[in-house]
């Protein structure tokens, strides 16, 4: 919603899209009309069919905040909204979590503005970590002299 005083315009912005994370999504269309996107299948290379994860926004007011003028006495006193950090915890895989994931970001916003790709991108070189093949490492003979 964007306006000022009582009068407000609903807006719509496009969707952010990743192309790389394209080929898995769905539409979904919710009981109010909207319509969002769901990823699916875009981890089955490794194996793992769904994650989970939980965004949050944490509302804070501290010194530099202060300084920047974005937190005051006065927006406290009238209710405004105050700046916000986003966070995002997840793991994987769903049904057996073997690995989790999380992200803070300082004057973030909402979780699901930059905590929660930010973690998405994290997956795939996570994952490539983590079911590399386990190499025995090489034994170095010593040479008897």
């Amino acid at each position: 919603m964007e306006g000022t005083g009582t009068s407000f315009t609903r807006v719509f912005w496009d969707p952010v899209v990743n192309p790389e994370l394209e080929p898995y999504a769905y539409p979904v269309e919710l009981s109010d009309g909207r319509t969002i996107s769901f990823l699916t299948g875009w981890l089955e290379e490794f194996g793992i069919e769904s994650t989970a994860g939980k965004t949050g926004t944490a509302e804070f007011c501290d010194n530099i905040s202060q300084i920047k003028g974005w937190c005051t006495e006065e927006k406290i006193l009238n209710g405004e909204v105050l700046p916000t950090h986003s966070w995002y915890v997840g793991y994987a895989p769903f049904d057996n979590p073997e690995i989790v994931v999380a992200a803070f970001v300082y004057y973030g916003g909402e979780g699901s503005l930059w905590s929660a790709p930010l973690c998405a991108m994290s997956w795939p070189p996570i994952l490539r970590w983590v079911n590399l093949p386990k190499k025995k490492p090489k034994r170095c003979k010593r040479e008897k002299g």
